[in-house]
Formats: C-alpha cells, structure tokens, sequence
C-alpha cells in the first residue's frame, strides 16, 4: 500500500508541516511570531484543503511555495523557536558567556 497515492495524504503533510512553524514559534515565546506563523499555517492549510477538494495541482503549488519560504523564512520571520535557529542562539549564547566550545566527536580509526 503506497499512502502517496492517497489523495490526501499531500495535504495532510501540508497542514502537518506548516502546524510545526507554529510550534516552534511557541516554543520561542513570542507572541507576535506565533501570530505571524498562524496566519503563515492558515494560508497553507487553507491551500491544502483546496487543493483536496479541487485540484491537486494547487497542493503542488502550495508544496513548492513552501519550499521558497524555508528559503527565505529567517529574511521574513524572527522564529528563534526554529531547531536550526535555536541551535546557533545557543552557540552565540555559549560563547558570549565565555563557556568554551563543546569538543566534537572523534572515532578512533582502524589501522
């Protein structure tokens, strides 16, 4: 069973996918990013649910969208709750506290 060749299994991963913006701006803790990432969320399900009941062309259309907005989503919105974003924070933060850098990982080699 292939769930892709379902006709809402796109617009079901639309709405999924644009729901975690929202979260992540939540669990940034501002107010206004989570309005901007909730109106973000509506227009991409309101696509999606469209796109379901008409054309699934629009769902392609709106997948494409959101892919140019990943790219310039950190240009448009501040959402330091982003795992990317909240990683690098970190990192600044750790480093401006003077906390020195975590070590990466080695794996001994065989010889």
């Amino acid at each position: 069973m292939r769930l892709d060749r379902d006709r809402a299994f796109y617009p079901t991963v639309m709405i999924v996918i644009a729901s975690y913006y929202v979260l992540f701006a939540v669990m940034s803790g501002s107010v206004q990013t989570v309005v901007i990432e909730s109106v973000v969320m509506t227009l991409f399900a309101a696509a999606a649910v469209a796109g379901f009941k008409s054309s699934a062309w629009i769902v392609v259309a709106a997948l494409a969208g959101h892919g140019a907005f990943d790219a310039v989503h950190g240009h448009v919105v501040e959402n330091a709750g982003m795992p990317l974003v909240a990683g690098l924070v970190s990192r600044v933060r750790r480093r401006r506290r003077g906390r020195p850098r975590l070590a990466p990982t080695t794996r001994a080699r065989s010889e």
